[in-house]
């Protein structure tokens, strides 16, 4: 049930370019759901040249603003 872009549309990101899957000049959406909350995970990856997210950059992201969220 934590279901985003594509044809799902349990929640609905924008003001910026959103993935699913680490990739660069994006921001990395990641849905998670317990027995009672459900968490979502950005990760600004606007700006850096890798795709490697947990590889350490030598510039910092992109500053993003006015992102909104419809679940």
């Amino acid at each position: 049930m934590t279901h985003a872009n594509g044809i799902n549309t349990e929640y609905i990101f924008s003001g910026g370019y959103f993935s699913s899957y680490p990739k660069e000049q994006s921001i990395w959406t990641q849905i998670r759901e317990t027995d009672n909350c459900k968490v979502i995970h950005l990760v600004n990856m606007m700006g850096i040249d890798s795709d490697i997210w947990n590889e350490e950059k030598n510039d910092k992201p992109k500053k993003i603003k006015e992102i909104k969220i419809k679940a």
